[in-house]
Formats: structure tokens, C-alpha cells, sequence
């Protein structure tokens, strides 16, 4: 599409017409209405490469009829919106340039990160939806070199095998890349030693030939005891003078579905807040599934197949010959934290689904403790044996659906796990003659010998909380 340059202030653009005659989403956005009289631009301020901003931009759609401007659609970057629009003038440019929500000009593209572009309808000093979720924005000015990959993803989510495949397509002007996959966060020190160890994904032939790997396949097997095992694999592109330009990271697990690792505890009565919210009539659904207790930590539960054939929404697309779980680790009764999992349930035909929460990814990331979990109210409760959630505190990813990026899930905290008696959990007779009495921390680590606290007894076979003085 038609890009123009400022004369009197080189960097800063204006996208002429992007959702107009041409373009992929031309009378896409029903209900609203493209005014075609005139011509509409998106402005894009990369005076600065390491400050890039969208200034507001009518993109000239709304409701059919709508004299006012009610439903009119503007897009910003949300540093502009909270450096500049923001009446309360809280920050600055500058401020949310040092924040992360400026969008940056490198190598002829400007791009902003997930979320850093936003869309209002009407007026934007009272509600702002968050856009780009999948990161995809991107401006090429001519002349603009791709070191990027496209289309890095793993062919499931979960692997019922032993081997999952994972493929990808290096960026015309990739030099070389190096691939591996690791079974924790990615940092820096990952990604050093994917560089030092990992496999090259482009061979010199000779004679201006390369032979390019597009495809690995990765093997995986279940590393833990109570929970999936997460991969990830790992990308890093170089330039032809060895720079480093990106790091790209998909995720992929070995259900955890090993026999005599868990006990069943009979039915719960799931509500689910978080894909049928989206999906059919867009109400949460209440339905029955089976409950299995951690043998290792029993207050670590696990829903069998809740987005399996006992689902109303549930349809055959993608299904896999191994169960899918939802784990719950309820070891604090005030902070009970919903695991990251992949379900299965592929309900919208955008990829399979897997489900996590704001807990449970400020733990993997090591950017959350349990008590800062606490205080900032992320996670869930058990009460009287239901098990509930505030808004907005869980998540979702589809595989095929923006990238496979995490999005905000169960709005109006929907989301409900009915228990059946506690047996194996809580407050039972124990035998304690039966057997030798085992003890456990409220985080499910032995203790030898336990005073002044609350504990996990294992005794006989039976599990129960106990007070000790």
C-alpha cells in the first residue's frame, strides 16, 4: 500500500488508505462502514527509531448511519495515548518510551510489541481495546531487510508420542540461525547456549548455494511427576555480518498421562468461564467431569478432560488418542493457581487450545512470588469445595489464533470447580496405626519432623490436614 513521507519531518509517515479498496480487510469489519468519499491515513511518528509512535488516526469506518461519531474507529499506540491523550497527564513520551510502549524502526520496519497498538470506538478518553496481540504489526518501507521468521510453530500443542515437529521459515535476508529447545524460561543464558550448541539452520554449499533447515523433530518425554512438561523451542537469526537480530520462541508439552501418578477422588461440576465464554452462545457451560488427586502432593488436582466429549461445545476437530487435564494446585486455599495446559478443544477451528493463568505465569517466569500472587488477588479460592476465580486473572491460547499468544480470558470470572468431598484433600479420619505417618509442607515438600504449623499427614493410604503444636 501507498506509504508518504513527511517533506519537513523525515520519519514521519502516513499509511494512505490501509483498510480501503485493496486491502485484506475491505468490507471485513461489518457492521462498520468504510466512508469512501475521502481518503483516510494511519500516522506514524518514527522521528525517533527507539520512540515510535501512532498518533490518533481516523480510519473513517462506522456504524452505518451514525451522524455523530459515536462508533467512528481510531487507532494510537498506547505510548501516545498515555504520553499525550491521557487528560490526567500522568506520563510523558519520554516516560513511556523508557516503559517499553514505543514501537521501534529497525532495518526499514517499524513494528510494536503485543498490545502496544490500541482501538477505540468513539470516544477514546472512556474505553481502549488492546490490538496487535499477536506482535504481527509490521510496516515495511521500501528498502526494508527481513531477518524475521514466519510461521514457527509446532505442528500440536501437546505431544501423545514421543516426538513433536516444529517448522519455520527464515526471513530473506536471515544469514544463519541457530535452533534448540529447552525445558525452562528463556534467558539470556539460554539463549547464549543455543548459540554455542544448537543446530545451524543454514549450510554454505559453495558457490552462492545454501542448504536451509526448515523442520526439526524435537523428542519429548514427561520430566516431572505433577505436572506437563513444557518445552520450548528456540530461533536466533544473525545478519551477514554475524549481528544478532531476534530471538523467536514457540512453546509446545508432554502431557503428564503416566498411570499411578494420580487416584481419583470422584465427579466435580466444572463451570466453564473460559473457552465457552467465546464460542456457540457465548454462556459459561456447567457439566460434570472426573477429579484425580496428585499422589506425590495431594492438594494438586487435575480435571480430567474438561473440554472433552463431556463438554456442550465439544467437536472431534484435532481430537488425540491421550487425555488432556486441567490442574489446579490448591495448596493455598487463598491462592489457588490454574496450571498452564494445553486441553485440546479446538472450538473455533483456529488450533488446538490450552489455558493458563496470570499466577501461574508470573511463577514460570520467576516475575511473581505466592505472596505477591496474594496480595495483587490472582488467584483463585477454595471455600466450603468450590473452587472460584477473579476476572480476568486466567488465560487462553489458540494455537493457529494470533500467534499462539496468551490472551485474557473469563471476563466476568465464570469459572467455577465444584469439588466432592475432600477425601485424600482435608479434614478426614486417619488411621494412624495403619502405616507409618508421612508429613508435607502446604507446598508439598516432606518434612521429617514437623512442629508448629499446619501440615499434610499421609497415613495408610489416607491423606489428611493436621495441626501441629
Amino acid at each position: 500500500m501507498k506509504v508518504e513521507e513527511s517533506e519537513s519531518n523525515p520519519g514521519f509517515y502516513r499509511i494512505v488508505n490501509p483498510y480501503g479498496k485493496g486491502t485484506y480487510y475491505y468490507n471485513k469489519l461489518s457492521p462498520y462502514v468504510l466512508d469512501e468519499s475521502r481518503d483516510h491515513y494511519l500516522y506514524i511518528n518514527a522521528m525517533d527509531p527507539n520512540a515510535v509512535f501512532i498518533r490518533t488516526s481516523d480510519i473513517l469506518m462506522a456504524e452505518e448511519g451514525d451522524d455523530y461519531g459515536d462508533t467512528s474507529l481510531m487507532i494510537f499506540s498506547k505510548g501516545y495515548y498515555n504520553g499525550v491523550i491521557d487528560e490526567y497527564g500522568y506520563s510523558s513520551l519520554a516516560e513511556q518510551a523508557e516503559l517499553g510502549h514505543m514501537g521501534k524502526l529497525e532495518d526499514g520496519h517499524i513494528r510494536f510489541a503485543p498490545g502496544e497498538v490500541q482501538l477505540s470506538i468513539g470516544d477514546y478518553r472512556y474505553y481502549n481495546y488492546d490490538s496487535n496481540l499477536s506482535g504481527a504489526f509490521d510496516l515495511a518501507l521500501p528498502g526494508a531487510k527481513d531477518y524475521t521468521i514466519h510461521n514457527f510453530h509446532a505442528s500440536t500443542y501437546c505431544a501423545g508420542h514421543d516426538m513433536i515437529s516444529i517448522s519455520w521459515d527464515l526471513g530473506s535476508h536471515v544469514e544463519q540461525a541457530y535452533f534448540d529447545w529447552v525445558t525452562g524460561p528463556v534467558t539470556e543464558e539460554v539463549v547464549a547456549d543455543v548459540i554455542a550448541n544448537g543446530t545451524p539452520c543454514r549450510e554454505d554449499l559453495g558457490d552462492g548455494d545454501y542448504y536451509t533447515i526448515q523442520y526439526c523433530g524435537v523428542p519429548v518425554k514427561a520430566l516431572k511427576e505433577t505436572e506437563n512438561t513444557k518445552y520450548t523451542a528456540v530461533l536466533v537469526t544473525f545478519d551477514d555480518k554475524n549481528n544478532r537480530k531476534g530471538v523467536y520462541t514457540t512453546e509446545f508439552y508432554k502431557v503428564l498421562d503416566e498411570d499411578g501418578l494420580w487416584s481419583s477422588v470422584g465427579k466435580a461440576k466444572f463451570t466453564d468461564g473460559i473457552l465457552a465464554t467465546v464460542y456457540g452462545d457465548k454462556t459459561p457451560k456447567t457439566y460434570e467431569v472426573e477429579v484425580e488427586k496428585n499422589n506425590a502432593k495431594p492438594t494438586l488436582l487435575r480435571l480430567v478432560n474438561p473440554f472433552g466429549e463431556a463438554h456442550p461445545l465439544y467437536n472431534a476437530t484435532g481430537a488425540h488418542a491421550h487425555n488432556h487435564y486441567l490442574f489446579v494446585d490448591t495448596t493455598d486455599p487463598d491462592a489457588v493457581v490454574l496450571l498452564e495446559s494445553p486441553v485440546g478443544a479446538n472450538f473455533g477451528n483456529v488450533g488446538e487450545a490450552r489455558v493458563s493463568s496470570k499466577a501461574a505465569q508470573g511463577l514460570w517466569n520467576n516475575t511473581m512470588t505466592m505472596q505477591q500472587i496474594k496480595s495483587k488477588k490472582l488467584g483463585g479460592t477454595l471455600k466450603d469445595n468450590k473452587i472460584t476465580f477473579p476476572k480476568n486473572t486466567l488465560l487462553v491460547s489458540e494455537l493457529d489464533y494470533i500467534a499462539g499468544n496468551w490472551r485474557a480470558a473469563d471476563s466476568r470470572g465464570k469459572t467455577v470447580i465444584e469439588l466432592p468431598d475432600l477425601s485424600g484433600i482435608a479434614d478426614i479420619a486417619v488411621d494412624a496405626e495403619s502405616a507409618d505417618a508421612v508429613y508435607y509442607n502446604l507446598q508439598g515438600v516432606e518434612v521429617a519432623n514437623p512442629e508448629n504449623g499446619l501440615y499434610i499427614r499421609v497415613a495408610g493410604g489416607k491423606v489428611s490436614k493436621v495441626l501441629v503444636k
